[in-house]
């Protein structure tokens, strides 16, 4: 049966290398030890590369950020024949980082030699747009503080770290509801903006501030031992003196044994104590300094 005219021009190697010029995807070949025979343009991109000849003989694991992965996959390819849609992060030469999906096939020669034939999909712009769309579902709208979605994602957590330590922060800001209805909803909401600004500026970013309520925020420290937990809500005592939107409350636990986020959160909220930012005195900032030291 005559081929039709499709494949009869994919026979036609100029037209092949015409089409690999255009592709987004990257195509490379090395050999069975991973050295870099010879790749496409646009793998070249992907890994910020001039031309075939700068990588040509590299191991193809010295682009990645994390080889092992692909180094399994490849052992698996040698024995099944394939590997699809591996997910790896290419590190170029400008130090940029790429996510890309690796499939790779074997083949062999005619003098039975192995080669990998792989095809790069560069999906960077994907994982990041994922990334936005995770955060904004775990994000509070108003302070961009995280919501409660995102503390039940740490109780998960917390569930699975039995016995592991964590620490909380509990924040009520003082007669907010009064204020906003002196002083109108959109007064209140910039309360809360700044309140939110305040927590995040003056805890560590891998200390999340998670909104809870109306005028509530709670600070998740993993793995904090009691001193650790006790130094920061000191640390924030004395800072609010200085710089803090509104008087507020403040109260700290420290998980005990297996207990759940729930648990700790109102054990936090029940050790609630006052802290003034107004006609404050020098005897009170002094009082805190001094339990800090």
């Amino acid at each position: 049966m005559p081929q039709p005219p499709l494949f009869q021009s994919l026979d036609d190697h100029e037209t092949l290398r015409e089409l690999v010029r255009y592709l987004r995807e990257g195509l490379y070949v090395t050999d069975a030890q991973g050295h870099l025979l010879d790749a496409s343009p646009a793998f070249l991109e992907m890994v910020g590369a001039a031309a075939v000849d700068d990588i040509a003989g590299r191991p193809f694991e010295d682009l990645l950020v994390d080889p092992a992965p692909r180094r399994a996959a490849i052992g698996s390819a040698a024995r099944a024949g394939a590997v699809r849609e591996l997910e790896l992060t290419l590190l170029r030469a400008d130090g940029e980082r790429r996510t890309v999906l690796d499939t790779v096939v074997q083949r062999r020669d005619d003098q039975g030699r192995a080669f990998f034939h792989g095809i790069l999909l560069d999906v960077t712009a994907f994982r990041a747009l994922e990334a936005r769309l995770r955060e904004s579902v775990t994000r509070d709208a108003l302070t961009g503080a995280f919501n409660r979605r995102q503390l039940d994602a740490i109780g998960r957590e917390m569930e699975r770290d039995a016995g592991g330590g964590w620490g909380c922060l509990y924040v009520d800001i003082d007669c907010f509801g009064a204020y906003q209805v002196s002083h109108g909803q959109e007064a209140g909401d910039g309360v809360l903006v700044r309140m939110a600004r305040f927590l995040m500026r003056h805890v560590r970013a891998d200390e999340p501030v998670v909104r809870l309520g109306d005028d509530e925020f709670v600070v998740i420290l993993r793995g904090a031992t009691d001193q650790r937990t006790e130094r920061v809500a000191r640390r924030l005592q004395l800072t609010a003196l200085r710089t803090a939107p509104v008087p507020f409350s403040l109260g700290w636990a420290v998980r005990e044994g297996s207990e759940g986020i729930d648990a700790l959160v109102g054990r936090a909220a029940a050790a609630k104590v006052s802290v003034r930012v107004v006609e404050r005195v020098s005897d009170a900032r002094g009082q805190v300094e001094e339990e800090l030291v």
